[in-house]
């Protein structure tokens, strides 16, 4: 397993001291062997823009490979715990672990945003306590502890940063899957589910809003606004639900096709 195509770790660490690395590393539980892999872990899209490197220099790759070693050994676990759950109820309860309101807070607790390699506006945005930017960055440190020390260096971070907390997780309102409750709250009066469009965005590629606007029964309800397309439709579910209770539950009829 080789180190990414990077400088050395003292070349790439930006703002981030070896101290305050040190100290990431405890809170994280794991001393990386190649610290260019804990390096590119916490490099941001937005660093790397504003470096002028590639975008496969930043840390998405190792998210991408973080994501699917998290959802492995949380379905381990999930299927030993539950042997009277059937898939759906498995897949329910993988996605709230694996969720990005769960790793965002577990970026929180890490206190990852000390550490990110951010651009200065990114930075000056609140990019460093930003639910999405912590949420990736914490597959892809666990990718990149993945790589360093394989399977068994990674399973026991999963375990104490997220299975150990799995039954208050999966029982705190705070985590709950927005979109799936407006489906279920509008299901039973009309044949379509809720239907999600982008109507805008703003700012450049490596840093864009995202407006989401959500319709049921043929009705605007609500426009979300997120980081992410999926932070967007999350945020137009929360609010679509908050008017359904407003309004009592009542929506206009579903709109015929042309």
């Amino acid at each position: 397993m080789g180190s990414p195509a990077r400088q050395g770790l003292d070349e790439t660490c930006g703002d981030v001291d070896q101290e305050s690395l040190g100290e990431f590393q405890q809170r994280l539980g794991y001393r990386f062997r190649d610290g260019n892999l804990l390096m590119l872990a916490l490099s941001h899209r937005s660093w790397i823009f504003d470096h002028g490197m590639e975008r496969f220099q930043s840390n998405e790759r190792l998210e991408f490979l973080g994501d699917s070693v998290l959802g492995l050994l949380i379905n381990e676990t999930l299927f030993h715990d539950n042997p009277r759950f059937g898939e759906g109820e498995l897949t329910q309860r993988k996605s709230l672990l694996a969720s990005k309101s769960i790793l965002g807070r577990v970026g929180l607790d890490l206190r990852v945003g000390e550490v990110m390699l951010l651009s200065g506006n990114e930075r000056e945005t609140g990019g460093a306590w930003r639910e999405s930017i912590l949420a990736d960055a914490v597959e892809a440190l666990l990718g990149a502890v993945y790589l360093d020390g394989g399977l068994d260096a990674v399973r026991p971070l999963v375990r104490r940063l997220i299975l150990d907390r799995r039954f208050e997780f999966l029982d705190s309102d705070e985590h709950r899957n927005y979109k799936s409750l407006l489906q279920e709250r509008v299901q039973a009066d009309y044949p379509s589910p809720p239907r999600y469009r982008v109507v805008d965005t703003v700012g450049p590629d490596h840093s864009k809003d995202f407006f989401v606007q959500v319709t049921v029964g043929g009705k605007a309800l609500s426009t979300g606004q997120g980081r992410s397309k999926k932070d967007a439709e999350k945020e137009a579910a929360r609010l679509a639900l908050e008017v359904l209770d407003e309004e009592g539950g009542e929506t206009a009829p579903e709109t015929p096709a042309d």
